[in-house]
């Protein structure tokens, strides 16, 4: 009886995945080497744009869910090499799992046969594939360091407000370098004085605002967002050492989720590449420290021992606008919810088009909250009624209420 076999091929880049005789090189060498053994090939498993790291492929999942199950329609699996199938330290676990399921795991590119001296090559072949990844990420990292500590940028991305891009001959390539850019390096450096001075950041959205500077999304040729000038705009400004002369590279880390794309997560400091004084500065480094100081203060304020707490957070929202519902308190008695969308309105005194200026108390929110949930617990039929009015009484009541 002949064998039954699936193919799994996968290309670890998008450029690559965009080349179809890659992948269908690697299924095509794999039908060959199964018609000459008079294999039976019963399904293709393929990955496009995976790296060999990330265990999450879908078509990878979905031939181990498979293999594992009660009955899977295969006993062999080809590939062309083992790094197909993991360049991480779970490939031998998964080859592990697939023996004592009594399917096959075979490269043939390099098969390394059954019994003690197979299983040896199979670990060792698994390693390198390891080996190889980390090495090559080793790699390309320190030629970064190198070259951002020697002046070149690395990135393509658009430069911070405040900054143009150069090019210069240098070496073998053009190296890339920041250069001022007048215009927008005085509305730059006067944000930073005028925080340095004691401004608030929305005292900043407004006078940005109400002078028609230009966005950095604007400036980067993209359309002026609805709000303009926002508090996440000038708080990033502020943040970034490329205003006291530091470029960094590396801050935020860019790993493949479950469905293969590219997600960031910003890293630690202490994990940032820093080449310093790389550029002109548009902030002296004494100033720069002291706002970071002011800012790391307002990120570390918690809610006093007075506020209420957030009851519609996640799920209020106003029906006007669909903006998200939020919290203030006005002295320590005071308290109301408001449409966060028309507070980012107010970043300007010039007229806008919103028309949900509403507020409604917080000790109303609370009671309709609590009689709502008496009502709804009397009869658990009354859930989804109960949730239904409760969205449209207290949304109303944000539309009327001044």
């Amino acid at each position: 009886m002949a064998l039954t076999a699936c193919i799994y091929a996968r290309v670890s880049s998008s450029e690559q995945a965009k080349d179809e005789a890659k992948i269908e090189g690697q299924i095509a060498w794999c039908r060959d080497y199964a018609a000459v053994r008079s294999m039976e090939v019963v399904d293709v498993f393929a990955d496009a744009g995976y790296e060999g790291g990330n265990n999450q492929r879908p078509a990878f999942q979905r031939m181990m869910g498979e293999a594992l199950g009660k009955k899977p329609r295969f006993s062999v699996i080809l590939t062309w090499k083992l790094d197909r199938i993991a360049r991480n330290e779970e490939g031998p676990v998964f080859d592990r799992k697939l023996q004592n399921k009594g399917i096959e795991l075979r490269p043939i590119a390099n098969d390394f046969g059954t019994g003690a001296t197979g299983q040896l090559g199979r670990t060792m072949d698994f390693a390198f594939a390891t080996f190889f990844r980390s090495n090559l990420g080793d790699n390309v990292k320190r030629g970064q360091v190198h070259g951002i500590k020697s002046g070149r940028l690395s990135g393509g991305g658009a430069p911070p407000y405040g900054y143009k891009v150069t090019w210069k001959l240098g070496g073998h390539k053009p190296i890339r370098q920041f250069e001022i850019e007048e215009e927008s390096a005085e509305i730059a450096r006067e944000i930073f004085r005028r925080y340095a001075a004691g401004a608030s950041i929305r005292s900043l959205c407004v006078w940005c605002n109400d002078s028609g500077f230009p966005t950095p999304q604007e400036r980067n040729g993209k359309p002026r967002p609805k709000y303009g000038w926002a508090h996440g705009t000038i708080w990033r400004i502020l943040l970034n050492p490329t205003y006291c002369g530091d470029y960094t590279y590396g801050r935020r880390r860019e790993f493949q989720d479950s469905d293969g794309k590219y997600v960031s997560k910003r890293k630690t400091k202490e994990h940032w590449i820093v080449a310093i004084d790389s550029h002109p500065a548009l902030v002296d480094r004494l100033t720069f420290t002291k706002i970071q100081e002011r800012l790391a203060t307002g990120r570390q304020r918690q809610p006093g021992p007075d506020h209420p707490g957030n009851l519609l957070a996640g799920i209020g929202q106003c029906r006007t606008c669909g903006g998200t519902v939020v919290i203030e308190g006005h002295g320590k008695e005071r308290w109301y919810y408001y449409c966060r969308r028309n507070r980012r309105a107010n970043l300007t005194t010039m007229p806008r088009d919103t028309e949900c200026g509403g507020v409604v108390r917080y000790d109303e929110v609370r009671a309709a909250i609590i009689n709502a949930l008496s009502y709804m617990l009397g009869d658990p039929s009354r859930i989804k009624q109960g949730i239904k009015a409760f969205h449209e009484a207290v949304t109303g009541a944000m539309e009327t209420q001044e």
